[in-house]
């Protein structure tokens, strides 16, 4: 939690200790939904008179994206339901820096390999020496 920061942005938003704390206790795949977005994957569609209603399902944290749509496929409204621990529930909307703490949250679970291996492959890559070599280089 950070010392320096604990007063919410403005009104009705929620403060950066709140986000650190929320974001220190997410799955990581809520985390990178949260950050980097879902992966959506058509799930279900039911025809009725007026049209489809079609769901999406996020891969890795199951949330779901209901699309109401016209008989020419016509986007008429939209809404998505979040599973349970996703939301950051009675603290106020995440502002900008709020965004920072998650994508910070993530960079240091991949750092220190926190982040379980069915989220992240850690399969060697071919610039992951000169990754190492550039952050031995700029230490000194």
């Amino acid at each position: 939690m950070s010392a320096t920061a604990t007063a919410p942005a403005s009104p009705g938003f929620a403060s950066t200790a709140d986000i650190e704390d929320f974001a220190q206790a997410l799955t990581d795949q809520f985390l990178l939904c949260r950050e980097i977005g879902h992966t959506w994957r058509p799930w279900r569609a039911i025809r009725d008179t007026w049209g489809w209603e079609r769901k999406l399902r996020c891969q890795r944290c199951a949330s779901k994206r209901v699309q109401f749509l016209n008989h020419r496929g016509g986007m008429v409204s939209s809404h998505y339901e979040y599973s349970d621990g996703y939301l950051l529930a009675g603290k106020g909307r995440m502002s900008a820096e709020g965004r920072d703490v998650l994508r910070l949250e993530s960079v240091m679970r991949l750092v220190d390999h926190r982040m379980v291996g069915s989220v992240i492959d850690r399969t060697k890559d071919k610039d992951d020496d000169n990754v190492h070599e550039l952050h031995a280089a700029r230490m000194g």
